[in-house]
């Protein structure tokens, strides 16, 4: 015979049970209506992202809204961009921007900011008085006094500016001055019955909810920057008071203590039923009580059973107050946690199964496999296991973001949730790299079924390449459809929470509690005390 004609000893074996010969261009249409599913279903997470953050909103107002929840050091440049772009856009520029960038800016710059903020919106009640009290931290007590005046005669009605005024008006003149006026205004502050509302931070309030973490930070230190002035202003009125008493001059402290206490006990019982304020209000209250009693004492007399009854009650309140206050970090932090952990559930699962998959793409490629094991289905039991895979983690996530809201995550749940995770993940990668060996026909099977004149023994080892070929080639199209899987259910859970939640799980800031609604039923607690 020819030597031309003589078949090779080597040639190339098909054997079908190993994928040879099969529907290669069905396979490879399947392969890639499957990767389309997995690349629509991130495009729509991603989409419903960035339309909201891109496309919603202006350039401005998504820079506003993305620089509130930063820290001022990143904040600061995008409320600057803010402000930029919408001068130039627009006639009349929007207040807001500037009053948050007044909020966030330099320390050489806060007030050249609110004073840019007030001139274009000068009638804003809450900017006036978030504008006084930055000129009282300066030292231009003047000017803060006739932003204070400003801010009481615009709506609604409010007696912090009448409060904040009388502080003001005791620095403006120069040297040591009497208290009688200063004192007079916040009697007639007092007089007119108005409740004490504090100013709030810039926010979006129509966009981003006010029962998060970093909404509640923002609050407090607005509301503690309200009450620096009161406490400066009740720390001159007891010291005088001290002074007098030592001298023996007491003809009208009893009067003027009382009204100091009286506005006190209306900053505590502001409608706003925050922590700071009730802290400031008892505070205050319990110094002008006990210089009362002090004065009672120094006129000879026992002191009135109702005073020191007020001064038990006001230290208990305050104790009250400081226990919510000492466990509150922890509990946010706890709180926080809870929100972090289905995020690092399902980011280490992403990178495993990601880094699984790239092994297994490899190892092919050491391989040589090619295209013919794309023909090799996986059973029906494997494919109802894959779709069982992908539902498992979809409502793992769910559950987990349950029970997350409902604030029963606690460390037990998130370590056996922890357990149950990475069991069913194992679970499935073991299937994935066992199940080929049980699927593929031994080598002995497949060759009996395929008619070749070539050696048996060489048609045996060509046979054993071709099952460990299709067997990589299996276990990669199995991690692919796991991981693919995978991250179709990552997608749809970040949609549905962001459906159900108005948030998306990585906005941690504002997921996690402000302990606004706890914080409210304390100071309640509080002043059920005194009712």
């Amino acid at each position: 015979m020819d030597a031309l004609t003589e078949p090779s000893k080597h040639a190339a074996i098909e054997f079908p049970a190993y994928g040879s010969g099969g529907d290669t261009v069905g396979a490879r249409r399947l392969r890639r209506a499957f990767r389309l599913l997995v690349a629509a279903c991130l495009l729509l997470a991603a989409m419903l992202w960035f339309s909201e953050y891109y496309l919603r909103y202006d350039d401005a107002e998504r820079l506003y809204i993305a620089a509130v929840t930063q820290y001022p050091e990143s904040g600061r440049v995008l409320l600057r961009s803010a402000v930029k772009i919408d001068g130039e856009r627009r006639k009349s520029p929007t207040p807001k921007y500037m009053a948050a960038l007044a909020e966030q800016e330099d320390e050489d710059q806060v007030l050249p900011a609110y004073e840019k903020a007030y001139k274009l919106d000068p009638n804003n009640s809450q900017l006036a008085i978030r504008y006084g009290v930055q000129l009282f931290i300066g030292g231009q007590f003047k000017e803060a006094r006739e932003r204070f005046r400003e801010a009481g005669a615009q709506p609604p009605r409010n007696a912090l500016p009448g409060y904040l005024e009388a502080a003001a008006l005791q620095w403006s003149t120069p040297g040591p001055s009497d208290l009688a006026e200063s004192l007079a205004l916040v009697a007639r502050t007092n007089s007119r019955g108005d409740s004490v509302t504090f100013p709030r931070p810039s926010w979006p309030a129509s966009v981003l909810p006010q029962d998060g973490e970093w909404y509640a930070r923002l609050r407090r230190a607005m509301v503690d920057a309200c009450c620096s002035p009161l406490y400066r202003y009740a720390d001159l009125v007891f010291a005088r008071a001290r002074e007098d008493m030592a001298k023996g001059e007491t003809q009208y402290w009893d009067s003027w203590l009382m009204t100091v206490q009286d506005m006190a006990r209306r900053v505590m019982a502001s409608p706003d039923l925050g922590s700071v304020q009730a802290i400031a209000g008892a505070q205050i209250q319990l110094e002008a009580l006990e210089l009362r009693i002090r004065l009672q004492e120094t006129a000879g007399g026992a002191p009135e059973a109702g005073l020191v009854e007020q001064t038990v009650k006001l230290r208990s309140a305050l104790e009250r107050i400081a226990d919510f206050e000492r466990s509150r970090d922890g509990r946010i932090e706890r709180d926080r946690q809870s929100y972090v952990f289905p995020l690092r559930l399902a980011s280490f699962s992403t990178v495993g199964l990601c880094a699984f998959y790239a092994f297994v793409y490899a190892v092919c490629k050491l391989l040589g496999v090619g295209r013919r094991s794309w023909t090799i289905p996986h059973p029906l039991g494997i494919r109802l296991f894959l779709a069982a895979g992908s539902l498992f983690f979809f409502a793992m996530l769910c559950v987990l973001s349950f029970f997350t809201r409902d604030g029963g995550l606690n460390g037990v749940t998130q370590m056996s949730a922890t357990l149950v995770w990475l069991g069913a993940l194992l679970a499935f990668v073991l299937v994935g790299a066992i199940y080929p060996s049980s699927r593929l026909p031994r080598p002995s099977i497949a060759v009996r079924a395929t008619p070749t004149m070539a050696d048996p023994r060489e048609c045996l080892r060509q046979a054993r390449k071709a099952r460990r070929v299709a067997g990589i080639a299996l276990i990669r199209r199995y991690c692919g459809i796991l991981t693919g899987g995978y991250l179709c259910a990552l997608a749809l859970w970040v949609v549905a929470f962001r459906v159900v939640v108005s948030l998306y799980p990585w906005q941690i800031k504002l997921l996690t509690t402000g302990l606004s609604a706890q914080e409210a039923n304390v100071v309640r607690e509080v002043l059920a005390l005194f009712s």
